[in-house]
Order: structure tokens, then C-alpha cells, then sequence
């Protein structure tokens, strides 16, 4: 039984979070065969921190700009059979690799398989860290995700000419016109984290309009 997964992790300036992002990859009761870490032209010490934490981790350095090619690459460099991701700043439960991967082998018919998700946010409050939480239902968010490694050469891989908003939308919409098995989980595995340099909290009017103009793109292809 094969339960062998890379794990893909694209990233710019990662360096204040990414050493607890990987300490929650290696706490998983199924540890990942391969860590892919792709690094989009970052001016900190993402890689140093990382290897600190991971020493067989591969660092590669995409030389175009985004998290798109940066993830396009990494998907490139995988060598195992199932594939998963996680952005430098948001956490996995211990059981989310397990749980998945068990499903996808038990099933040769599901592509994807998907988790529920929670926002958390951490305050100092006269003081004291205060964490404040809240879940949501499974997610097609790729860092909640296990995917079979074929999912990239049926379904293609992420469009690179997408906005940084969009491109989630458009490869799930694009894959989902082409019959894409999914199987959703209402186990909470993704911590992601919420702060204040998360894009959708910076770019809130520009994330509402790419995703609008994705929805509507995805709505004239299939009328």
C-alpha cells in the first residue's frame, strides 16, 4: 500500500511563521516522503529557517514572479503518488494526511479529497494572547487538500495568466467541467491562520473583484 505524498509549499517572505508550519507537517501521523519547498524571490531567510526545522527539505527558487508558477513548479518536482500543499503561515491538524490518504487508496475513484477548515487569529489583550477561532465546512482550498498526483496532467496544471485571487476558482471550476471526483471531509485539518498581512485582509476589494469576474467567466463558458 502506497501512502507516499509530497508535500509542495511556494512561499516569498515566509521566514516569522514557516518553522511552526512544518513542525505541524512533521507532527502528522503520516509524515510526507518528500517536502517541496518553492521559494518566489524572497528577501528574508525563509530557506535557512526551514532547513533548520526540515534537513532533507528540497529548496527550489522559481524565477518567475507569483505563487502560481512557484506552485506550478513544485507540483513539477514531485515524485509521489498523491500530492499536498500548505501556505507558510497556516497549520495542519496531526490525522490530516492519514485520514485523506486513506480515503484516496480506499477509493481509486476519488481525485481530490477535502477537509474543513479553521480560522484562528491570535491578539495580546492587556497582556494575555488571546486566540478567537471560527470553523467552516470542507473547502476546496488546495492546504485542505490531498490530491492524486494525476489530478495536474487531467485536469492541468494552474493557470499561470490568473490572478492571484482567481486562479483557485479557475483551476477548481476548469477541473470540475471535466468531471473531477471529490470526497469532503467535516473533520477540521486546516488551521489557517489570520493575520494582518493575509492578502484577502489587504486586498479586500481587489480579491471581490477578480473572484466575480472568475465566477462570471466559469457561468459564459457552461450557458
Amino acid at each position: 500500500m502506497n501512502t507516499d505524498y509530497t508535500l509542495i509549499m511556494a512561499v516569498k517572505d515566509g521566514a516569522e511563521l514557516i518553522a511552526e508550519t512544518l513542525a505541524s507537517v512533521m507532527a502528522q501521523s503520516l509524515k510526507p516522503s518528500q517536502i517541496v519547498l518553492v521559494i518566489d524571490h524572497a528577501v528574508d531567510n525563509t530557506a535557512e529557517v526551514a532547513t533548520s526545522v526540515v534537513n532533507d527539505i528540497e529548496i527550489y527558487y522559481s524565477e518567475a514572479y507569483g505563487t502560481v508558477p512557484a506552485m506550478n513548479l513544485g507540483i513539477k518536482k514531485a515524485r509521489s503518488e498523491y500530492l499536498a500543499f500548505l501556505d507558510h503561515d497556516d497549520l495542519w491538524a496531526s490525522a490530516k494526511q492519514e485520514a485523506q490518504i486513506n480515503i484516496l487508496i480506499a477509493n481509486p475513484n476519488i481525485d481530490v479529497v477535502c477537509s474543513a477548515t479553521r480560522n484562528f487569529s491570535k491578539k495580546f489583550v492587556e497582556g494575555i494572547e488571546v486566540e478567537a477561532h471560527r470553523d467552516f465546512s470542507s473547502t476546496r482550498s488546495f492546504s485542505a487538500s490531498t490530491f492524486r498526483r494525476n489530478c495536474f496532467t487531467r485536469f492541468g496544471l494552474i493557470d499561470e495568466s490568473a490572478g492571484h485571487f482567481q486562479w483557485l476558482y479557475d483551476w477548481w471550476s476548469k477541473a470540475s467541467e471535466q468531471g473531477i471526483s471529490v470526497e469532503f471531509l467535516d473533520d477540521v485539518h486546516l488551521l489557517r491562520r489570520i493575520h494582518e498581512t493575509n492578502s484577502w485582509v489587504t486586498q479586500p476589494e481587489e480579491a471581490r473583484r477578480q473572484v466575480l469576474e472568475t465566477v462570471r467567466r466559469h457561468m459564459n463558458r457552461t450557458t
